[in-house]
């Protein structure tokens, strides 16, 4: 089964806020992919959500179990510097790292994050999210179910 990497600040939570929809996005898409966090904050941040999802969306115990378990943060898959077509470095998450660490083929990888691309060498295994920043009335977890 192939692999959904959601990033968590900004793209699915706004600090302790849950995207609206995410509790019915997360319910659908576990039938169809292995659901995982993949943070560039410390495994903590993963624990944090995941109570979020368990009491506040009262998300299924085996999703919530799997998603801490299996989730990807700095602490087992580190952020790598990437120099940009323009010279300069930025940190991004590294998916072939990702997909070494899950044991996967990077072609089994998806990431959903609201990080800019830039020239990110793994773009294509990426969907560009817009950013999160707590609006009740947000829509786009919704339409990637449509």
């Amino acid at each position: 089964m192939k692999i959904l990497l959601l990033d968590i600040d900004y793209t699915t939570f706004h600090e302790s806020t849950p995207r609206p929809f995410l509790k019915e996005f997360l319910e659908r898409v576990t039938g169809q992919y292995n659901v995982y966090f993949f943070t560039a904050a410390r495994h903590q941040r993963i624990t944090e959500v995941c109570r979020i999802l368990y009491h506040q969306l009262k998300l299924s115990d085996d999703i919530v179990q799997k998603m801490n378990r299996y989730s990807l943060s700095r602490d087992n898959c580190p952020m790598i510097s990437h120099r940009t077509d323009l010279g300069g470095y930025i940190d991004v998450k590294c998916l072939r790292k990702a997909a070494e660490v899950l044991g996967v083929d990077i072609s089994e990888i998806l990431l959903i994050d609201d990080a800019p691309i830039y020239d990110n060498p793994d773009r294509d295994y990426r969907i560009q999210a817009p950013g999160f920043s707590g609006n009740p009335e947000d829509k786009y977890l919704l339409t990637l179910l449509l």
